[in-house]
């Protein structure tokens, strides 16, 4: 559930469309196999494509996770902004 939601977010996002749909079709690619390796109880070499579409999915997971945060880093302005320096109080 989380996968499908973080997809949906990503793609309603400009910046982060590409990498939402590629999650998205990713997810989907992993629950169909699982579904096929189930129902025809297939041999080894299928489970390992099973096992490297989870690995992409993870590492697409990660790189979204990287890309929406150089993009929150982009438009946050206040952290570029210098506060100017305050003369030190004589007494």
């Amino acid at each position: 559930m989380l996968v499908v939601t973080t997809a949906v977010v990503a793609v309603r996002s400009e910046r982060l469309r590409r990498w939402g749909i590629v999650l998205a079709t990713l997810f989907a690619a992993e629950m169909v196999l699982g579904l096929v390796i189930r129902a025809w109880e297939l041999n080894t070499g299928v489970a390992a494509a099973y096992s490297v579409l989870a690995v992409a999915l993870v590492s697409c997971l990660g790189l979204l996770m990287a890309v929406a945060w150089s993009a929150l880093v982009a438009t946050d302005a206040t952290a570029l902004e210098t506060v100017p320096a305050q003369p030190a109080a004589v007494r």
